[in-house]
């Protein structure tokens, strides 16, 4: 039999587990009213100074007075709403030179330096929002912050604010950051193409290991510049699969000399990978004179590059819907069977399922 002072110990610790409870639904409802009532404070507070701004074409100068009168955290977190969906660009640059010099926004940047990772992505958020020339170092810290979500956070005002040696060291360091940054981060430099081209291209001709030219050609593919495309397309014949197969996807846009005869050798790939990426890149160059060699690609032992073939035939005019009614009725049973699936699509679900 289990003794009393275990049963009387298991029932003091459900009652503990219970008051915890009780006590923490408590308190996340009076954090979460108290922070209701705090928003809609400031909404009454600005909602005045920011009509006058926005629609009446008026002054800053209240606005920033309002927003001097809330909590830092409260005047941060509406300044990001204004700024985010209400004022344009010329609007918020003029609310930013306004509140710059303010002490709830020199506060809320200090925590840029703390040792708390969410502290430091408050005050990424609103450098976004307010960011002059005398925050470059700031910036440049917290864009390379070791905390995914904090250089996510600051990425945003890597556009309009980086200056060539933060352009030039994120570059540097693109390689080695998580995949979500690291694509956050190509689309933030984009601003910069006249800074960032020669530096990528020097990475593509250059002898960097396959991962990171991997991760070089994908940033080249979003850039899109002329030099880019054509530093991408001399890298087709590289002895690494992986590396080949990023040019194939890359060259689905790469609208540069050599391009479309880089796809039509890849096609033909020991890779499978790179065939099914190359047969998406003709599609993309619209080559039709690929049509006979995607043809044969519907004759692949790998499913993924028949799809992938098939969708690009049907994408390719005429000769390529030809070609995929002629491969229904031939003898060739993989080929058939993907054609009539590919045929049976939709235009909308084609595009969708070869994007």
């Amino acid at each position: 039999m289990i003794s009393s002072t275990v049963v009387l110990t298991i029932v003091a610790f459900q009652l503990l587990l219970i008051i915890g409870i009780v006590w923490w639904l408590l308190a996340t409802q009076g954090r979460s009213r108290h922070h209701d009532e705090a928003e809609a404070h400031a909404m009454d507070l600005l909602r005045e100074p920011l009509q006058a701004f926005l629609i009446h074409g008026g002054s800053s100068e209240p606005l920033a007075a309002a927003l001097a009168k809330l909590p830092p955290a409260v005047a941060a977190r509406q300044i990001q709403v204004m700024g985010g969906s209400m004022l344009g660009e010329e609007q918020m640059t003029d609310l930013a030179l306004r509140v710059r010099q303010d002490s709830w926004v020199d506060e809320t940047l200090e925590q840029g330096t703390s040792r708390h990772w969410w502290k430091r992505m408050e005050a990424a958020r609103l450098l976004v929002m307010v960011c002059s020339s005398r925050d470059q170092p700031l910036l440049a810290k917290l864009v390379t912050d070791p905390h995914p979500a904090v250089a996510a956070a600051a990425t945003a005002a890597v556009g309009r604010h980086a200056k060539r040696a933060l352009v030039v060291e994120m570059v540097r360091r693109m390689p080695r950051l998580p995949p979500t940054v690291r694509l956050q981060q190509m689309h933030g430099l984009r601003r910069h193409e006249w800074i960032v081209t020669p530096l990528v291209v020097d990475a593509l001709d250059g002898n960097l290991p396959a991962a990171d030219l991997q991760v070089m050609v994908r940033f080249g593919e979003i850039l899109g510049t002329y030099a880019v495309l054509a530093a991408i397309v001399r890298l087709a014949a590289h002895p690494d699969g992986s590396v080949r197969a990023s040019v194939a996807r890359a060259l689905r846009s790469a609208y540069v000399p050599g391009a479309a005869e880089a796809a039509r050798m890849l096609l033909s790939d020991p890779d499978w990978r790179v065939r099914a990426a190359a047969a998406r890149a003709l599609e993309g160059l619209q080559v039709t004179a690929a049509v006979p060699a995607l043809s044969a690609a519907l004759r692949d032992p790998q499913w993924w590059v028949r799809f992938r073939s098939a969708v690009a035939l049907a994408g390719m005019g005429e000769r390529g819907r030809i070609a995929l009614e002629e491969a229904v009725v031939g003898e060739d049973a993989f080929a058939s069977q993907m054609a009539i699936h590919v045929a049976s699509l939709s235009e909308a679900n084609r595009l969708d399922m070869g994007g």
